[in-house]
């Protein structure tokens, strides 16, 4: 073998165990990133995901309150309930029950939309959200042309933590329009 060909093989061998060496640092660096790390930015990372956990199940609850079907209203608001707790979850029992009464005699259809979500404080397993929003709604029930509203609300929602869910434990409702 001439010497091109022994240096060449030498280069390659340092190039092939160069990027074995590359291989094990991108497999092993999520794992220790964090003991490597400084605690702020860990901590930093757990209340971005703590933010981005209160804001999800905000805009959800949201929804909830201003998209159903006349339908399948029952389902709708089942999904109301299970994102309530405490006494929220208590006063959907006649929320509920107007709801599914007035939808199914009016024969409404809802969809919702969230505009803009602001998280107010958050402290220990509980946060204060506000949540401004549209409903558009049609009830059918009214004649041979369905008669259509655009509503504006901001919700004033404060959730609790319960395990690994944030639900809403409490509701105010502000209608702009």
């Amino acid at each position: 073998m001439d010497a091109k060909g022994t240096a060449l093989r030498r280069t390659l061998s340092g190039l092939a165990g160069l990027l074995a060496l590359l291989c094990v640092a991108v497999v092993t660096a999520p794992h220790l990133a964090p003991a490597l790390a400084p605690a702020s930015w860990t901590a930093a990372d757990r209340i971005t995901d703590r933010d981005a956990s209160v804001s999800m199940a905000a805009r959800e609850a949201a929804l909830a309150l201003t998209t159903y079907d006349y339908r399948s209203i029952d389902a709708d608001v089942a999904t109301l309930r299970r994102l309530a707790t405490g006494m929220f979850q208590h006063d959907l029992g006649s929320y509920g029950t107007a709801l599914s009464s007035a939808s199914r005699r009016m024969k409404s259809v809802a969809s919702g939309s969230i505009d803009k979500v602001g998280i107010g404080k958050i402290a220990g397993v509980a946060a204060v959200v506000d949540v401004a929003a549209t409903k558009r709604r049609s009830d059918a029930a009214t004649g041979s042309h369905p008669k259509t509203a655009t509503i504006e609300y901001l919700f004033h929602l404060t959730l609790t933590r319960i395990g690994d869910h944030w639900l809403v434990s409490a509701l105010r409702v502000a209608v702009a329009s």
